[in-house]
């Protein structure tokens, strides 16, 4: 009964928010767009970039003013049973073993939202939400987060057991959904992996693309899994394999089998077969690694999207390595010389890489269990990567017949293959972190295959105090997830 009282309070609250939302004269968007008419919109980028009516500020403040209004309709129901009764018992199901598991409902999702900052001049997050809201038809009043484990490979291929996220719509769903691997962008810290993720404890600001695969579950009612990678999440033991094709492909092909197990054969909602593969930043350049693995396997997947991946290593990363000028995100690099020095430690020594005292400083902290802001401070004041490596290693990485270079080289994810699967590339082409250059490498290689979409967004000013690659995300994930509805409705 206690329940019922509370998916009753929370469907009123749905109701009422998206009413407002949806007939407020203070609204900028079209009242009511249909999921076909709103897809249209992103099916292919505009000339320009989005930009906001003057009137976007009010808009979005007063719709974040009804969301927080709304949430103290349902908030008293759910102080004592967003948790699981038993969300601390180890659970064996089938491939995936749950170990633990919580129940969250759409107001604590509006509640995070609501709080974002939003720019009045900028498609932000809170236009994200906005937009999968007009679009949704339905909308579940509670979704499941499951912190998983499953058996995979560490950075030298033994066995090891690997950590991830499972969110899936619950409280009385019906029809069949599709799977989605939400495959995550760089962190630093483990502890930020999406697995560590524990409502009504983690900070989400922490955990953002966990926020954002929840609303794009929550909208489409579909389910999701986030694998963690090596050396992430639960994996305390191992450095993360930043940029390294094997390992990330093969720890995010195990989850997306793994959970192909668990969803035929359990309690968790009825699943089309379909199965679509995802990811920004890193989360792209593993997104096309595990492509790749997932096709050797014969794993039918139904569409991948890559998008802003650094997928030439060799070429457009390591032209910004070299360069004489500024990278916005300096700890880029050592991520990846961590990863390399313990992937293959012959080429890549601490003492013949780096100058002091970057030889001892980038080891030190660039280990997981610092910030991003920490790794930061520690590369050179003017943030010009090249003034780390030593002279002889600067000629090193300049030589393509190094055995250096030729490591760097194998990690590219457009070797010697091509995709067979339907597949978005997609790029903004003024990125300060993940040159465009990258996107061009692929498209160069792999051609005009009639199953790979190309779409070049074009160029945009950043959010205040981000970079062009930050702003960009939110308006990835947008046509990323219409691009799925539309195969969806295939």
């Amino acid at each position: 009964m206690y329940r019922d009282v509370n998916n009753i309070s929370l469907l009123l609250g749905e109701v009422m928010l998206k009413y407002i939302i949806r007939t407020s004269n203070i609204k900028t968007r079209p009242s009511n767009p249909s999921p076909a008419a709103a897809a249209d919109r992103y099916k292919h980028p505009p000339k320009t970039p989005i930009t906001m009516n003057p009137n976007r500020q009010t808009t979005k403040s007063a719709t974040a003013s009804i969301i927080l209004a709304f949430l103290i309709l349902g908030i008293v129901f759910l102080s004592g049973c967003n948790k699981s009764d038993d969300n601390n018992v180890p659970v064996a199901i089938n491939d995936l073993t749950i170990v633990n598991e919580y129940q969250m409902s759409n107001q604590e999702m509006e509640a995070h939202f609501a709080s974002l900052p939003n720019d009045p001049n900028a498609y932000d997050y809170m236009d994200l939400y906005l937009e999968l809201l007009e679009m949704s038809d339905t909308l579940l009043l509670e979704h499941t987060f499951s912190k998983v484990t499953y058996a995979s490979t560490d950075n030298q291929g033994n066995p090891v057991t690997l950590s991830g996220l499972l969110i899936y719509p619950s409280g009385g769903i019906t029809a069949a959904t599709p799977l989605i691997s939400h495959n995550h962008g760089t962190e630093l810290e483990k502890k930020y992996a999406p697995s560590q993720f524990v409502p009504g404890q983690s900070d989400f600001k922490n955990f953002l693309e966990v926020i954002i695969a929840w609303v794009i579950s929550a909208m489409n009612n579909w389910i999701i899994i986030m694998p963690d990678y090596q050396g992430m999440g639960d994996d305390v033991g191992e450095v993360h394999p930043y940029c390294i094709k094997e390992p990330l492909a093969v720890s995010t092909a195990d989850m997306v089998e793994a959970t192909h197990v668990s969803i035929l054969n359990t309690l968790y909602p009825s699943w089309t077969g379909n199965t679509y593969i995802m990811g920004y930043s890193e989360g792209g350049y593993v997104t096309m690694a595990a492509l790749e693995e997932l096709e050797k396997r014969n794993v039918e997947l139904n569409g991948a999207l890559c998008m802003e991946g650094p997928y030439d290593l060799s070429g457009a990363m390591l032209d910004i390595m070299l360069r004489d000028t500024a990278f916005p995100v300096p700890y880029f690099l050592p991520y990846m010389l961590v990863a390399y020095h313990h992937i293959y430690p012959d080429f890549f020594k601490y003492n013949e890489m780096l100058v002091d005292p970057y030889n001892t400083d980038i080891p030190e902290y660039t280990t997981g269990f610092y910030s991003t802001d920490k790794v930061n401070s520690i590369m050179p004041a003017n943030h010009i990567l090249k003034e780390v490596f030593t002279d002889a290693f600067t000629d090193t990485l300049s030589n393509t017949g190094s055995r250096a270079h030729q490591r760097i080289y194998d990690n590219n994810t457009y070797i010697g293959w091509k995709p067979v699967t339907e597949t978005l590339l997609w790029h903004c082409v003024n990125d300060d972190c993940v040159p465009f250059t990258n996107y061009e490498k692929v498209k160069s290689v792999f051609g005009p295959l009639p199953n790979i979409t190309y779409t070049e967004y074009p160029p945009i000013t950043p959010i205040a105090q981000t970079t062009i690659h930050q702003t960009a995300a939110p308006i990835a994930f947008m046509q990323g997830t219409v691009w799925i509805i539309e195969r969806e409705k295939e």
